[in-house]
């Protein structure tokens, strides 16, 4: 009996060891793991405070930005009033030298129109002939392509011709033949 004690004392020193170091291993693996966790947060931190450094950066780029933006608006409120000023005195202060000068503006603006006008219309007729040439050009290769396709529709795969060569008549062997008669094409190169 001593002897199974011994063994069961054995085996149960065993298991006790067995399970010491399985605990020891699945602790130092925990701390591994956590090492590399706290790795990571820490290149997340510096990544977030990069992140925070830019945001910040364009912030004050935006809030700039926004400053100019006030600044133009003034100045375009300010400009549109101006406008209106000096439109009601132009009214108000609007006699026939104003007007004469006026029409005159409006005939010059329109005898330029009438100049374009003439100009559009003579790129207009060299347009035109540049048309009527190319469809003359178009008709000319359209026919050459018509006499082209009837030409070659011409040449018939049946014929009759003069032949020479070697020939046999099963009695007297291979012996050379003249002669004419009728072929059948049916490849043509």
């Amino acid at each position: 009996m001593k002897s199974k004690e011994k063994f069961i004392f054995t085996v149960g020193m065993l298991v006790m060891i067995f399970a010491a170091c399985y605990t020891s291993y699945k602790a130092g693996k925990r701390k591994v793991i956590t090492k590399t966790q706290q790795k990571e947060i820490k290149v997340s931190e510096k990544k977030v405070k990069t992140y925070k450094k830019e945001y910040d950066s364009l912030q004050k780029e935006y809030d700039k930005l926004e400053q100019v933006k006030q600044e133009v608006k003034k100045i375009y409120l300010k400009g549109k009033e101006k406008i209106t000023l000096i439109t009601e005195e132009r009214i108000q202060q609007y006699n026939d030298t104003l007007c004469q000068k006026d029409v005159q503006q409006l005939k010059e603006q329109a005898y330029q129109c009438d100049s374009l006008v003439d100009i559009q219309n003579i790129q207009l007729e060299k347009n035109k002939q540049q048309l009527n040439l190319s469809k003359l050009i178009i008709d000319e290769k359209d026919k050459e392509i018509g006499i082209y396709k009837n030409k070659k529709s011409k040449i018939k795969p049946v014929g009759i011709g003069v032949f020479g060569g070697y020939g046999t008549d099963f009695k007297n062997g291979w012996t050379p033949t003249v002669g004419v008669g009728i072929s059948y094409n049916f490849i043509r190169l």
